[in-house]
């Protein structure tokens, strides 16, 4: 779930992206997982579904091959593009489901990527 305001809207990245509305602090946490938001998919539960929503959760859910999931969103983390120059660094824990992504840089109202 993202914590800070954010919208989606047309990337140059990839099609649509997350984009913060506000101005967010270098070291600020920005994502953090929760159930109501966050879904997490098992692989194997991937050959049940039709294949046009396996190809939606392989190109908008993050893979964590460690547990052989996908984490899928339901705000605007789900346009989060990957950049080769990420604005943002993941920090793992023992338990893929308390992730947290903090920024590296300081990040005016624009793509989180």
């Amino acid at each position: 779930m993202l914590l800070v305001p954010h919208y989606v809207a047309p990337s140059q990245i990839h099609g649509f992206g997350c984009f913060s509305s506000s101005n967010v602090d270098k070291g600020e946490r920005i994502w953090e997982f929760h159930p109501l938001i966050d879904r997490v998919i098992h692989e194997a539960d991937l050959a049940s579904l039709p294949v046009h929503v396996v190809k939606l959760i392989r190109n908008h859910a993050e893979f964590i091959p460690d547990e052989n999931v996908f984490r899928l969103a339901a705000d605007g983390d789900f346009f989060m593009n990957h950049s080769n120059d990420p604005n943002f660094e993941l920090f793992v824990t023992m338990q893929p489901q308390e992730e947290l992504f903090l920024l590296v840089k300081k990040l005016p109202a624009t793509i989180i990527s």
